[in-house]
C-alpha cells in the first residue's frame, strides 16, 4: 500500500499523491525521525493556522475552499459547536464555519477573496 512520507498516512492502491499535502506517495514508509527531531506533519500543520473568514453557510464555505485550493492554498474548515452533528441530523447549520489557511498564505488568500 502507498504511504505519504510527510503525513504518515496510508492510501489504497492506485493513489500516487497525498490529498492532504500533495507529496508523492511511496511504497514503504521510512522511519526518518531520530530522538531529536519531531515527526513531520502536513503543510497546514507545519505553518500556524490563521483564521481567514467565518461564514454561516456550508455551501459558501465549500466554494471559498475550492477557490483557495485551486490557487494552491491548503484549507481547513472547522464548524464550531454541534455544527457537524446538526448537519447530519437535519441538513441545516446553526453554527459558524471557520475557514483556516496557513499563516504564511493568509494575505494571498485575502487578496483572492477580494477579487471575487
Amino acid at each position: 500500500m502507498p504511504w505519504c512520507q510527510k503525513c504518515k498516512v496510508e492510501y489504497r492502491e492506485g493513489f500516487t499523491v497525498c490529498s492532504d499535502c500533495g507529496s508523492e506517495l511511496v511504497a514503504e514508509l521510512l522511519d526518518t525521525t531520530d530522538d531529536t527531531d519531531e515527526t513531520q506533519t502536513c503543510e497546514l500543520d507545519s505553518d500556524h493556522e490563521a483564521l481567514l473568514a467565518t461564514v454561516y453557510d456550508l455551501r459558501e464555505a465549500e466554494i471559498i475552499a475550492s477557490l483557495l485550493e485551486q490557487n494552491g492554498i491548503p484549507v481547513m474548515l472547522k464548524q464550531r459547536g454541534a455544527g457537524e452533528f446538526m448537519m447530519i441530523l437535519g441538513n441545516f447549520n446553526f453554527f459558524d464555519i471557520e475557514i483556516y489557511v496557513p499563516s504564511s498564505l493568509l494575505e494571498t488568500a485575502r487578496a483572492l477573496l477580494k477579487q471575487d
